[in-house]
């Protein structure tokens, strides 16, 4: 279990408006339907590699982040993030793994949601593993996982990283 926080959102112009799980007898029958804006009833398909917009298809637009995570033992003293490693499924195709550091969690959240103020990133290609060298200094750490490209899927298996203290408490 990689332990991160998985938030959806769909076109404007198919916003999900409800949902119901249907429960068939057959568990091949059974599924999550989404009424939407457009009038039309989709069903959730876990297969599924694009969003189905009404006349088109449209990226899907998926992310996890990891953190923030204390960098040190002591929130007052910056430590380093170093070390990062992702594990992709088998069956993945390539993802950006990007990393934020800095003084405030809350910052780091801001950061990462306006796609800024990264301080290092890398592709893990769909071979599954990136290791990187890059360090970055900090109280706090948070890695973006991400791939918005249309009829594209991945699969995480895990996400490891190192931390160390650099300062001392005055």
């Amino acid at each position: 279990m990689t332990g991160g926080l998985f938030p959806e959102t769909y076109p404007t112009s198919c916003a999900i408006y409800s949902s119901l799980r249907f429960e068939a007898d057959d568990p091949d029958d059974r599924a999550v339907l989404l009424g939407a804006r457009d009038g039309y009833i989709r069903e959730f398909l876990s297969t599924a590699t694009s969003d189905d917009s009404g006349d088109s298809d449209t990226a899907i637009d998926s992310y996890v982040a990891f953190g923030p995570f204390q960098l040190s033992d002591n929130a007052r003293v910056d430590g380093v993030l170093q070390n990062v490693s992702v594990i992709l499924g088998e069956s993945s195709n390539d993802v950006t793994a990007i990393a934020y550091t800095g003084r405030l969690a809350e910052a780091l959240i801001t950061s990462a949601e306006a796609g800024s103020g990264s301080k290092f990133s890398k592709t893990v290609t769909s071979s599954g593993l990136m290791t990187g060298k890059q360090k970055s200094r900090g109280r706090w750490g948070l890695i973006v996982l991400q791939n918005n490209t249309s009829a594209q899927t991945w699969e995480i298996e895990s996400v490891q990283y190192d931390t160390r203290n650099i300062g001392r408490l005055k």
